[in-house]
């Protein structure tokens, strides 16, 4: 029986992270069956190792690190004395980028601790075509596979949201705490507001907010306030995937939010608060369905989810996501070599 060491954030209250950590796990266990998991969470890597905490990564037969957005500053630099010293076979499964607007992005010494971690894992994965280049620039090797949610597997909820009317639209909006939320999330909270009561003047259409994160609880109550109708749903990972199913159209800020949709095959406008969404939008060749704060209103997102809701783009994006099954099939084959 396989031990596997798993290495990632905390999934208790975003369902992003809770989401990789399910999926990772689906896939390995689908193609390594009777493994054994233990956790660490992420911090542990940015501590000097002890004998003790070596013993119990060294017991382990590999060890996983991510997704999520690992290349990042909030995960970086690491102890570079305890990634050397990691015995088993390390991988990086699904690592992305995150950098807010207004972020400087990541330091000297966060590069070199990256650059260190990519170059001494036997194998990396990663989400989106800008972290594949940062870790080829940091002289690291990297796979494509997309991030891990994307296969995570669906399960209808008992009691979960049904859906009543002809036209059924998402929403979710960011606000976690990213850099420059303090200014931007009333001006958001407005736009928000503008937008749905405009979808919903249209008739038949169903609202509903899905929750990504335990802080935007109080964000869709405000919103369901000013726009009644607005239903809100907050379900476990694989129960609100099923709930994306039921959609038309998702208008998302979150990336977790955009790859639900795409994953359901559901068409997503994002409004970009992070380079990462960006680099998703750019990877499932949608840019244009990708909007930047600066300047944005209204009218540009409506103008966004017409354009969206006329052209879906299904059987563009069932193609990419075959495409990005298949490297996550042959990068969880090679996971599993190496695991001996």
């Amino acid at each position: 029986m396989p031990r596997v060491l798993h290495v990632h954030f905390k999934p208790r209250h975003n369902v992003g992270d809770a989401a990789v950590v399910l999926a990772i796990r689906q896939l390995v266990d689908a193609q390594l069956p009777g493994v054994s998991w233990s956790s660490l969470p992420v911090r542990v890597l940015r501590e000097p190792p002890t004998p003790r905490l070596l013993r119990f990564i060294n017991g382990h037969d590999a060890v996983i690190v991510g997704g999520g957005g690992f290349c990042s500053k909030h995960a970086l630099p690491l102890d570079d004395d305890l990634v050397a010293a990691i015995g088993p076979p390390l991988t990086l499964f699904g690592v992305g980028h995150n950098r807010h607007l207004g972020d400087p992005g990541l330091d000297a010494n966060q590069r070199a601790s990256l650059g260190l971690l990519a170059r001494r894992a036997r194998a990396v994965s990663v989400r989106d075509r800008a972290t594949l280049a940062l870790i080829e620039d940091l002289g690291g090797h990297a796979t494509l596979t997309g991030d891990p949610a994307l296969f995570l597997r669906p399960a209808r909820p008992w009691f979960g949201p049904r859906r009543r009317r002809a036209r059924a639209i998402g929403f979710n909006l960011a606000c976690h705490g990213w850099t420059d939320q303090a200014r931007q999330l009333e001006p958001l909270l407005a736009l928000y507001g503008e937008v749905i009561r405009t979808l919903s003047a249209a008739g038949d259409t169903d609202l509903w907010y899905l929750v990504h994160a335990d802080a935007e609880q109080a964000t869709a109550r405000r919103l369901r306030r000013d726009c009644p109708g607005l239903r809100i749903c907050r379900l476990p990972p694989a129960q609100l995937l099923h709930t994306y199913g039921q959609l038309d159209l998702v208008l998302s800020m979150m990336l977790h939010s955009s790859l639900f949709a795409f994953a359901a095959g559901v068409p997503v406008v994002n409004l970009a608060y992070d380079g990462k969404n960006r680099a998703f939008l750019d990877d499932i060749g949608h840019p244009e369905r990708c909007l930047p704060l600066a300047g944005i209103t209204a009218g540009t997102v409506l103008q966004a989810c017409h354009a969206a809701l006329a052209e879906p783009g299904k059987a563009e994006a069932a193609a990419l996501r075959e495409r990005y099954a298949q490297a996550t099939r042959a990068f969880v084959a090679e996971f599993a070599a190496n695991c001996g």
